[in-house]
């Protein structure tokens, strides 16, 4: 007979990860917060619009917020920083192959003293102090096509990269390998450390394709060292330590899936030939976002009530389920969409996109405002 402990589940579950078994942390339905489920809200701070003759806000993405405190976002041939304020500061983005130069931002993080760019299109690094100075400038030509930065640790750089099988012209439901690859400085030594199969739809015929993602690859860099992923539309979130190369946690809790809303198409559709196919989609993704809040991690649900807003669940470093909320937004928030909404957390901050009445976007801080927490 099993024993409660109190706290929560631990079952024996067997996840196959490069012939490795891994133990899966089995949450309850509840977390263990006698008070959740309640509502908290957002209040505004202050926001940065977009009329300022030195930027523009047309695809905004990538939302940061950098150790000095100062606000960081992508946009179109932008890079800008705004002070701690909303204040603008500059844009690092200069057109070109120079030093200094980039075609196209896939994502950046940060260190201690700088901002460290990837540029996808080029598979190039650039390393920029936060007044603006260009550090260092270099390639990685070992790194396959398309990958995306995801992590800098200890000197080293970690991408995602993925494979598309073939399916011999076929629409298919597939597993799409996405590969972690780890590569030194300059590129000198690239390696591949694990891969995380994302379902997608897909198709591919001769040396042309097209894919759709069914579920996502979510992941969000975790107490400087691990990588937090999902990378599943069931509820299943992992930790990848980077230092010993392997995944140190899986754990998940019973959720009541989410089904698509009648009308609703999601996922998109694929073409190819001058033919054209819809992506197969029953249930949304049970996790859509994951955010770091003051060292404990939000997994963000497909759960969402008109008046209270999106049920966020809070997990610590060793997988217990320890609260639920609704986040109320100030504004009137999409369910489907909003995990693809550009936020971040510092502090007691969130930072996030938010799209005008007027088809303008600004970017927006509140506070986040939990009566409850202590």
């Amino acid at each position: 007979m099993m024993k409660k402990r109190g706290i929560f589940l631990v079952l024996l579950a067997f996840v196959a990860f490069s012939g490795d078994a891994q133990e899966i942390i089995e949450n309850p339905k509840k977390p263990l917060n006698k008070n959740a489920g309640r509502i908290v809200e957002l209040k505004e701070v202050w926001r940065i619009d977009d009329i300022g003759a030195d930027y523009y806000f047309k695809y905004p993405r990538n939302l940061k917020i950098a150790p000095d405190g100062s606000l960081f976002i992508a946009d179109q041939d932008q890079l800008l920083q705004f002070d701690s304020d909303g204040k603008f500061l500059r844009n690092y983005f200069k057109k070109g192959q120079g030093p200094g130069e980039m075609q196209e931002i896939g994502n950046y993080f940060f260190s201690e003293k700088a901002i460290i760019v990837h540029d996808w299109r080029l598979q190039k690094i650039l390393w920029f102090g936060f007044n603006g100075e260009l550090m260092k400038d270099f390639r990685i030509h070992k790194l396959p096509s398309f990958t995306l930065l995801h992590l800098f640790y200890n000197d080293n750089y970690y991408f995602f990269g993925h494979r598309i099988p073939s399916t011999e012209g076929r629409p298919s439901v597939i597993d799409v390998p996405n590969d972690l690859i780890s590569a030194t400085e300059k590129g000198e030594e690239v390696k591949n450390l694990i891969s995380f199969p994302v379902e997608s739809f897909a198709i591919t015929s001769g040396g042309a394709g097209a894919m759709a993602s069914i579920a996502e690859l979510i992941t969000i860099p975790y107490r400087e060292k691990y990588l937090v992923i999902s990378h599943t539309q069931d509820y299943l979130l992992k930790i990848y330590d980077i230092e010993s190369e392997k995944i140190i946690r899986s754990f998940r809790r019973n959720y009541n899936r989410v089904k698509v809303p009648e009308g609703r198409r999601v996922g998109g559709a694929i073409g190819i030939g001058g033919k054209t196919y819809t992506t197969p989609r029953k249930y949304l993704n049970d996790v859509t976002k994951l955010l770091e809040f003051n060292g404990l991690l939000w997994a963000m649900t497909s759960t969402a009530d008109k008046d209270k807003g999106v049920l966020i669940d809070v997990y610590d470093f060793e997988g217990q389920y320890l609260d639920n909320f609704y986040l109320k937004f100030p504004e009137e928030i999409d369910p489907i969409l909003i995990g693809y909404r550009p936020m971040s957390i510092s502090g007691d901050y969130l930072f996030m996109v938010a799209y005008n009445e007027d088809n303008t976007y600004s970017i927006k801080k509140y506070r986040v405002e939990d009566k409850s927490r202590k």
